[in-house]
């Protein structure tokens, strides 16, 4: 068996719901290494 697709896609009545993410892709970059760091913040 396989799942059935519909060709519309769910979500495109978000898309641009949202401003950007800020500082672009390298914003992106340095958000997930501030989250995979290994600093304990107390």
């Amino acid at each position: 068996m396989r799942p059935v697709y519909s060709e519309a896609n769910p979500f495109e009545r978000y898309i641009g719901i949202a401003d950007p993410f800020p500082g672009g892709e390298e914003g992106i970059k340095a958000w997930i290494d501030d989250m995979r760091s290994d600093k304990d913040y107390e």
